[in-house]
């Protein structure tokens, strides 16, 4: 399920073309208009204003990718997609962290993070499941994974957020491949559930998200969340 190149590059913004298609025509135009040293000159400097978008190009693409394979195991859909969420794109959607676009099964539900979240998120990744994670990286965790159980189906803000505490532990291992990222995971949903939800507005909290709650998922094993 991990998403190919053709559908990786579908995915890019419209600003995100705009700007390759401008430094290439200023590349082209550098060359034919052109010559002697400043010719060198003018190619050296496209290349250096070049390097540092694509690098962190590069970045967002390659944690998007990351974090859509895993959607996609995590909902049994192959269709959804997760982004690192542009400066033109969080505009609709300021004060949240992150959101989803949901509109049937199927149909190519997409999920997006701010980038500070990405940024968290990578750098948790980029660590190991022992170290000791931020309160930054502990949140991006949960916002994720709160908003691909949006791409499952659930659509209700307080299910979803319950339902996502109780199913870090099983993200961060599709995520990590061991059993010490599930246990780094739980870790994180349950600081999470004391220093985070407790805050939380009245539409992300439910009385029933609790030990033996209506949305405990599995009340009969003792543990929560």
């Amino acid at each position: 399920m991990t998403p190919g190149l053709f559908e990786t590059v579908s995915q890019f913004p419209w600003y995100g073309w705009l700007a390759v298609a401008s430094g290439l025509g200023l590349v082209g135009y550098t060359i034919a208009h052109l010559s002697g040293r400043w010719h060198g000159f003018a190619i050296a400097g496209c290349l250096l204003l070049a390097a540092p978008t694509s690098w962190f190009t590069y970045r967002n693409v390659s944690i998007e990718r990351r974090m859509t394979e895993v959607a996609r195991r995590f909902t049994g859909d192959p269709t959804v997609w997760v982004n690192c969420a542009g400066m033109f794109d969080e505009l609709p959607h300021l004060g949240k962290a992150g959101w989803a676009q949901v509109v049937d099964p199927g149909t190519g539900a997409e999920a997006h993070l701010k980038a500070e979240q990405c940024d968290a998120l990578r750098s948790w990744l980029g660590g190991s499941p022992s170290s000791a994670a931020s309160f930054d990286e502990m949140l991006a965790l949960h916002v994720y994974v709160h908003e691909i159980v949006h791409l499952s189906g659930v659509l209700d803000e307080a299910q979803t957020d319950c339902t996502a505490m109780q199913r870090t532990a099983e993200v961060a291992r599709l995520f990590g491949g061991s059993d010490a990222w599930r246990t780094a995971g739980a870790a994180l949903a349950a600081r999470y559930f004391a220093e985070v939800y407790p805050r939380m507005p009245d539409a992300y909290r439910s009385t029933e998200c609790r030990p033996g709650g209506r949305l405990d998922r599995t009340p009969a094993d003792g543990r929560f969340p």
